[in-house]
């Protein structure tokens, strides 16, 4: 159960990946939408808030008439809205008998400590969704907290890339350092932190390229974005590429250096820092959610501090410093990104809880 695939996000694009890449006969899977379609996404939260009612009422009339529907499986993010939302389905899920399987994708801190403050909410927490028979998160910080809140049947998982889209691809050194961000133009993912480090590292007089590939959240935050670049007078190394289709975004990869992933956003485990690395791209990322379980400085990037450019620059001028070093590492990251992170892999995992949940087994 998610929105509209064709709806931009780290959870659709999860999803998109997982029907086109499953590939088990003996239980099949389908996808109910809810929410908002790709046309409503940019629109006010009227719409989202009308089609609750609606989704609801479908889902009651599939669960019925559907008998081999067997297993629910939820994706919210640990964010307010959709824990409410989710709670419902885990109890009308439950009612009609049927196996619940509860994937948190996004973490926000703030909700937890929230949880963890208030006792009614913590209860009333504890008391739906430790009715669903099986918990995935995005990394061990996250499993921890769900077990300081009572709960159990957790697994740990990561969200993964599309292996069939990078293969083919063959990288070539530039005399140039390409740097390379993907994801939406907002504050929160540190697309000005990255603006500033170029700023210091332009006045140091280093030399490099940076594409920023997305989409803009709401128009003050292009113009934002736009005055800084020229106020930093960077116009000739930064170039914003706009939205960019998957195939596109995959040769991008390929043909950069440097990821930049500055994020201080609630995030789970973003989909393109995947990619990136199966691109064979060097991370340098915030620690935020399940990053600092997936960077190693050093290794396969660095880990700098959340809302600090000077952090940030000195990271991306030390790569610069060892640049041929650091190029040598890019087949050794894409080996590892093919290894833990390829969506065959992660989808075995899950189909394998599948199996479990159906044989009535799970956790015994």
């Amino acid at each position: 159960m998610t929105r509209d695939l064709k709806v931009p996000g780290g959870v659709t694009n999860f999803f998109r990946i997982f029907f086109k890449n499953y590939s088990h006969d003996d239980i099949a899977i389908e996808h109910f939408k809810q929410g908002i379609s790709k046309e409503q996404s940019t629109k006010q939260i009227i719409p989202y808030v009308l089609s609750y009612p609606k989704d609801l009422v479908r889902f009651i009339r599939k669960i019925i008439t559907d008998r081999s529907s067997r297993i629910v499986h939820l994706n919210p993010s640990f964010f307010t809205v959709p824990i409410v939302r989710d709670s419902i389905y885990i109890l009308i899920s439950k009612a009609m008998r049927k196996k619940v399987l509860v994937f948190f994708h996004g973490w926000d801190k703030g909700y937890y400590k929230k949880l963890k403050e208030s006792t009614i909410r913590r209860i009333i927490f504890h008391c739906i969704y430790s009715k669903a028979d099986s918990l995935y998160v995005l990394a061990e910080d996250f499993k921890d907290s769900l077990q300081n809140l009572g709960l159990s049947k957790i697994e740990v998982s990561k969200t993964f890339f599309d292996g069939d889209l990078f293969s083919g691809y063959k990288r070539k050194k530039s005399k140039t350092p390409n740097l390379l961000y993907v994801g939406r133009m907002q504050e929160e993912k540190g697309i000005l932190v990255i603006l500033e480090a170029l700023h210091g590292l332009h006045l140091k007089g280093y030399d490099f390229r940076m594409d920023f590939i997305g989409w803009f959240v709401n128009d003050e935050i292009r113009v934002r974005f736009e005055e800084k670049i020229k106020l930093y007078g960077i116009e000739e190394k930064v170039n914003y590429l706009g939205y960019y289709p998957d195939q596109k975004k995959v040769e991008k990869f390929n043909d950069s250096d440097i990821f930049l992933y500055p994020s201080y956003y609630p995030e789970g485990c973003p989909t393109v820092v995947m990619e990136a690395m199966a691109g064979g791209c060097l991370i340098i990322s915030t620690d935020v959610a399940a990053l600092k379980e997936v960077i190693r400085n050093g290794e396969n990037g660095f880990i700098v501090k959340q809302k600090d450019p000077d952090d940030l620059m000195n990271k991306i001028e030390y790569v610069f410093k060892n640049y041929d070093m650091f190029y040598e590492m890019s087949k050794s990251i894409k080996e590892e990104a093919f290894k833990r992170y390829e969506s065959r892999i992660i989808i075995a995992q899950i189909y394998g809880t599948y199996q479990n949940l159906l044989k009535g087994d799970l956790h015994k």
